[in-house]
């Protein structure tokens, strides 16, 4: 038995790969302050030891067939396109995730990525009902969802970073609604352990809402009575980013919920102890450009 357990220690572990989708191009700004897209979706979902390779979809660079292989998990971001309309490229990226989803590969969809994966794969997405969601929003889960292991230690309602004007009105054939808001009916959905859609952005913080706000009101024609609703509701109170974090990261890379926790807060205690004693300075994760 000891043995056993020797030999199985010495196994060398396995090289996670996981791949992002870049359905969309970075503004100044994030490119400025954190390094671009790719940066803030390594950021919310890496480990050290894992290996991330970006597809820049958006400028038409696909992963082929063996690179569907390769991976473990696709992540898609957001994205200023229809996820329903003919753009050739948004098109061929639905063929991608309905063969992800055959090959039985993870996906995760935040915001666009949520809207292309629930259309590839049966569902219905079109214009929003209340047109643009900007700002902070509070989200229910659904009755039953904390069975769920990447749930259950959630609470019953999070705060959440949101700016569309396209929802998932239905979600594709097996999957299942886990949280809404008063104004959108699918805000979190999945199907089955394999896919996870996101409406809004875990991925930003309220300074880049308030960028979008400021910088691209007349190519999004976001109306003036919504830009002053979105910053009030940001005013409010901060999003609860670490929560939907750990939600996104532990369905996607079925890491146990209270690991990840756990985690987070030996690095907190570490980081608040390093700086009280000034003993040292905890380095950041070096940006990686997108």
């Amino acid at each position: 038995m000891g043995l056993d357990l020797l030999s199985a220690r010495a196994e060398p572990l396995k090289l996670r790969k996981f791949a992002i989708l870049l359905a969309g191009h970075a503004s100044e700004y994030i490119r400025d302050a954190y390094g671009g897209v790719v940066v803030l979706i390594r950021n919310l979902l890496s480990d050290v030891g894992e290996t991330w390779v970006t597809f820049r979809v958006v400028d038409g660079e696909f992963p082929c067939d063996d690179d569907l292989y390769e991976y473990e998990g696709f992540v898609i971001t957001g994205s200023m396109e229809d996820a329903y309309g003919m753009t050739p490229w948004v098109v061929r990226l639905c063929e991608v995730v309905r063969k992800a989803y055959r090959m039985n590969k993870k996906l995760l969809g935040i915001c666009f990525g949520h809207q292309v994966i629930s259309h590839a794969l049966g569902g219905k997405v079109g214009p929003a009902a209340h047109g643009w969601e900007i700002g902070s929003r509070k989200i229910a889960f659904a009755d039953g969802m904390h069975s769920k292991p990447y749930i259950s230690c959630l609470p019953s309602s999070l705060s959440i970073l949101e700016i569309h004007r396209d929802e998932v009105y239905e979600v594709p054939p097996g999957g299942e609604v886990l949280a809404s808001s008063d104004k959108t009916q699918v805000e979190i959905f999945a199907m089955g352990n394999q896919v996870l859609g996101v409406q809004g952005h875990p991925e930003f913080t309220e300074d880049i809402i308030h960028d979008i706000l400021e910088n691209y009101l007349e190519k999004l024609s976001i109306a003036d009575e919504v830009i002053t609703q979105a910053k009030l509701t940001m005013q409010e109170g901060r999003a609860d980013r670490e929560m939907l974090k750990h939600l996104c990261k532990s369905f996607f890379k079925a890491i146990p919920f209270q690991i990840q926790a756990l985690t987070y807060n030996l690095v907190a205690m570490k980081t608040r102890s390093a700086v009280c004693n000034g003993l040292e300075r905890i380095p950041q994760r070096q940006p990686i450009t997108s």
